[in-house]
């Protein structure tokens, strides 16, 4: 299945022209397989968007220390009246958890310097395996 998605807001990364975020990230997620199992870089690497702003989740009451998945959006705005902006967003799960307070600590860094995805913050989640990935609308 093929796609060239039309409608919302207008994203170019890698030469490719994608018009509507939401069926792009619902064609990610229709074509997970390929992704669940390998490293987030894989999936980065496909990305036809660019990631403009994650953040950490940690699914564990009993120990939050645990970074268990994180939201990755392709649109950022530092005015919290635009943050709605953000959706839709691709939710990756994590195969195994990573380190929450780290991620915490990039993410605070970033948002503070008016930046919210940088190469820290990708080093963190490179080598990490997916083990399953949804849409946030």
């Amino acid at each position: 299945m093929g796609v060239l998605v039309l409608l919302s807001r207008t994203t170019q990364a890698q030469g490719i022209h994608v018009t509507d975020t939401l069926n792009y990230l619902r064609y990610i997620v229709s074509n997970k397989q390929q992704f669940i199992g390998q490293s987030f870089s894989v999936l980065k690497d496909s990305l036809k968007i660019n990631i403009k702003y994650f953040c950490p989740f940690g699914a564990y009451h009993f120990d939050q220390s645990k970074e268990t998945d994180t939201e990755f959006a392709f649109n950022y705005s530092q005015n919290l009246e635009d943050f709605y902006l953000t959706y839709p967003s691709l939710n990756i799960i994590w195969q195994q958890p990573l380190n929450l307070p780290n991620a915490r600590q990039i993410f605070r860094s970033l948002v503070n310097s008016n930046v919210a995805w940088n190469t820290k913050a990708y080093q963190h989640y490179a080598n990490a395996i997916i083990k399953d990935i949804t849409v946030v609308e």
